[in-house]
């Protein structure tokens, strides 16, 4: 505005835009950091890596948003106008004209509602899933009422005493109508997995070398067929050779077997689904990208030197009973000191109810702050669209005028307007749907720290988000349109 007269701003509104330097290198540099942006959202794998990568690729994808818009768009359609069958038809001649003419100014604004529509998304969609898959969350580290879960490095011999004494505690605390359900299960990490091939580390190794936590592949489950039967229900028939197994985003090749430290198992069954869930706690399916789950006769043959895990479930009437939780693991504590077992056994006791009203406090903090968040997003989005509506109208109406005298009759009219509305108008959204197709993996690995696995419910989620705002941004770009027509059409 200083260096500019009034008469000179008058004179810019009839000039036009120039044109842009540089067109072709900085669609090529949008490009490139679009690329990159992408391959950086596709190829992370570790939950905790996702959260600084995401906001690096952010950046990247918000400037090179802008560069499409600025220099991409006009690239196009300086492609379009070459192309004599497809310039030289009314409505391509005016739209593309129009655009061409003004694009640079469009850019930020188009930029600005793709960037917004994109942060609408991703927020919805992230926090929506963290409360909805709460259920999913606290089934997989809290499946019964009441949880105790024993560690039992060496001697397994003590399952009867620590059941009595769960048992009696209940009965001590008032619970109503108590019933139990004990798994036997041996738990650990892997740290070399090549297709059938597992490497699991030693007991000892893991007290000499704390750092093999940090690099495991994924983590290792094995379960007494006796135990798979009573948690599905189902009768099976296994040698002692033979295993069912199933490979949490592991591909395992059924015509091989499956060597366990250098042990070979016949694989008889390759499983669809975790069998283990909701059936008994499993912290390591929430940290964890990769799970192997293995059924066999008897746990001891695979010969994994790490300690075993009793869980007994309690399901009951009385419902967040913190003197049972706090009496059990007292009471276990007795019972593993009376047996003797100073090898570092130890007992852990928690409850669904009390577990369930924490999570949903913190949830449902996180959905109000999306749901905020979405909103000014969505306002935002929305002002951008309706002034740039009602702008583009003012500077499009002389030019309509002329045409019109010139010969450009009101059908025509009409048809140009709406061709060059929806031109203009959808392109943030199919960038804004490019942008969480491509973060959606990422996404999905940082929602997982907070517990979301479940990934069919996440796509279901994230389809009808952007289901919604579909339907929301038409609704939007109809209402805005009309303010458009009006202005240039009177």
């Amino acid at each position: 505005l200083l260096r500019y007269s009034s008469l000179n701003l008058m004179k810019e509104k009839k000039a036009g835009e120039k044109k842009g330097r540089f067109l072709f290198l900085q669609t090529l540099l949008g490009l490139l950091l679009m690329g990159v942006a992408y391959y950086m959202a596709l190829t992370v794998t570790k939950p905790v890596a996702a959260i600084g990568n995401f906001f690096i690729a952010v950046v990247m994808v918000i400037i090179a948003t802008y560069l499409l818009f600025n220099a991409g768009s006009i690239t196009l359609l300086q492609f379009l106008k070459k192309r004599k069958g497809y310039y030289y038809k009314t409505q391509n001649f005016i739209s593309v004209s129009n655009l061409i003419s003004r694009m640079r100014k469009n850019a930020a604004g188009l930029a600005t509602i793709s960037i917004l529509s994109t942060m609408l998304l991703v927020t919805l969609v992230g926090t929506i899933n963290i409360y909805v898959g709460g259920q999913d969350y606290i089934t997989t580290l809290h499946p019964k009422d009441y949880n105790v879960s024993i560690v039992l490095p060496k001697s397994t011999d003590q399952k009867e005493a620590l059941l009595d004494k769960v048992q009696q505690v209940a009965q001590d605390s008032g619970l109503k109508k108590p019933s139990y359900t004990t798994y036997l299960y041996q738990s650990a990490f892997i740290t070399k997995l090549t297709g059938n091939d597992v490497t699991v580390p030693m007991q000892r190794e893991l007290e000499s070398d704390t750092s093999i936590l940090t690099k495991s592949a994924g983590t290792i489950t094995v379960i007494n067929r006796q135990d798979y039967e009573k948690m599905t229900g189902e009768k099976i028939d296994l040698a002692d050779d033979e295993t069912l197994v199933y490979g949490k985003n592991i591909s395992l090749n059924k015509d091989k077997p499956l060597r366990v430290n250098g042990k070979d198992w016949k694989i008889k069954q390759l499983l669809s689904s975790n069998f283990t869930h909701g059936e008994i706690p499993n912290p390591n399916d929430v940290t964890m990208e990769q799970g192997l789950y293995m059924v066999v006769n008897d746990s001891k043959d695979v010969n994994l030197d790490v300690e075993h895990y009793y869980y007994i479930g309690v399901a009951s009437e009385t419902k967040g009973s913190k003197k049972f939780v706090e009496q059990v693991q007292l009471g276990l504590r007795d019972t593993l000191d009376q047996e003797q077992a100073q090898d570092g056994s130890f007992a852990m006791a928690s409850d669904r109810y009390s577990a369930e009203k924490s999570y949903q406090e913190l949830t449902g903090t996180l959905l109000f702050i999306g749901v905020f968040l979405s909103v000014i997003f969505l306002l935002g989005a929305v002002l951008v669209i309706y002034y740039k509506q009602i702008s583009e109208g003012y500077e499009d109406r002389d030019g309509f005028i002329i045409l019109q005298k010139v010969g450009l009759d009101e059908k025509q009219t009409r048809s140009t307007i709406r061709k060059q509305i929806l031109t203009v108008f959808f392109l943030p959204l199919i960038f804004a749907f490019l942008h969480v197709a491509a973060v959606f993996h990422m996404l999905r690995l940082i929602v997982a720290l907070l517990g979301v696995t479940n990934l069919p419910l996440l796509i279901q989620t994230t389809l009808a988000t952007c289901g919604v705002f579909l339907l929301t941004y038409i609704l939007v770009f109809l209402l805005t349109s009309r303010s458009y027509r009006k202005i240039v059409a009177r």
